[in-house]
């Protein structure tokens, strides 16, 4: 019982803090974009990468936004809750890579060009075979 109310106790001053970060977070978005749009559907790899973004910045010491002037570490959790919403409501809009099958883009035109059929030029192969070898990669001679 002891254990149960000290973990009680040091989460509800934690669920305070991150409830006001998001909470201004989903305000931001809710101005910028419009109330609840993210409920109409996000594909995940978009979440998913605005996530890193976040995180990347929050790594490179940088702590706050400076398009909304919330933490980074709120809108990764807005991404985040946002994913997991998507994983349990729209299955349909999971277009992670999955190997050999090409992610169809849930919105794209019926016109819009699919790069994953254009061939790639020499120095793209290049930086693939290196990476399928699993070798570092070597730079043309003067750079």
């Amino acid at each position: 019982m002891f254990f149960y109310i000290s973990l009680t106790l040091i989460f509800i001053p934690l669920e305070k803090l991150r409830g006001r970060a998001v909470a201004g977070v989903l305000q931001h978005g809710a101005i910028k974009y419009a109330p609840e749009n993210w409920r109409g559907g996000i594909e995940y790899t978009r979440l998913i990468g605005a996530a890193m973004r976040h995180l990347h910045a929050l790594n490179d010491c940088e702590d706050y936004d400076p398009e909304s002037g919330h933490l980074h570490a709120a809108h990764a959790m807005c991404c985040l809750m946002f994913l997991i919403w998507m994983m349990k409501v729209r299955p349909d809009l999971d277009d992670r890579w999955r190997g050999d099958v090409v992610p169809v883009p849930v919105n794209a035109p019926a016109n819009a060009p699919n790069i994953m059929n254009e061939p790639i030029d020499a120095e793209m192969q290049r930086m693939v075979d290196m990476l399928s070898a699993k070798r570092p990669v070597d730079t043309p001679e003067g750079n």
